[in-house]
């Protein structure tokens, strides 16, 4: 008698169990409720990795281009990733850096800046940049004028290490600033349009250059 009090319990709670598992699923049953939508997400600022038209250079007012500029060139200028063959590339003035740049002031890059960054890139370091503020310096001179120019450096020594947190260092530089919000013509001798199809960095073809850095005025 006791065997088969405790069959009828087990079938009971078996029976119990599938109308748990039916309501369930009666109740939480979302497929009449799935809908697919697409999304195409742009987390890149580089426009090789865009996927609709560009911004045009109307859509900024001219002191927002210029300190995109501004933060394009100090990024060119101070960042280290850790590879020798982008130090190469930097130096051998191939990038939007040289075009960028008066002579002068890519010759002293060379002299004081690339020596650094090939030496961190060598230790596995990398750095990044960010412009803080740029505000425009009275000088005597008679030529475009000084912008003083604060940047901060946000710097990783140990690769690899994720316990280790990155060291952020504040500079200023004043630079001597030519630009107008407008497209060259040509760049090095090369139109806009074969310099940008051959895969050139765009920034380069903006009226924007650095004609002089000094550290103090």
């Amino acid at each position: 008698m006791k065997k088969l009090v405790n069959f009828l319990l087990f079938i009971l709670l078996l029976l119990t169990m599938f109308g748990m598992v039916f309501v369930a699923s009666a109740i939480y049953d979302t497929t009449p409720k799935i809908t697919v939508d697409t999304f195409f997400f742009q987390p890149q600022r580089d426009y090789e990795s865009r996927i609709s038209e560009p911004t045009r250079i109307t859509d900024f007012s001219p002191t927002e281009l210029r300190d995109i500029l501004l933060q394009k060139y100090l990024t060119e200028y101070f960042y280290v990733i850790p590879d020798e063959q982008n130090v190469n590339i930097r130096q051998s003035g191939q990038t939007a850096l040289r075009f960028m740049s008066s002579s002068r002031v890519f010759s002293r890059w060379l002299e004081n800046i690339a020596p650094e960054i090939a030496k961190m890139a060598d230790e596995g370091m990398l750095r990044t940049v960010k412009l803080i503020s740029a505000q425009e310096t009275p000088t005597d001179t008679n030529g475009k004028p000084y912008w003083r120019v604060e940047y901060e450096l946000t710097t990783w020594a140990q690769p690899n290490d994720f316990l280790t947190a990155p060291t952020t260092t504040r500079g200023i530089l004043f630079m001597q600033i030519s630009f107008t919000p407008q497209l060259m013509k040509t760049v090095r001798g090369r139109s806009v349009s074969d310099y940008l199809e051959t895969g050139n960095d765009p920034a380069a073809v903006f009226s924007f250059g650095i004609m002089d850095i000094a550290q103090e005025l």
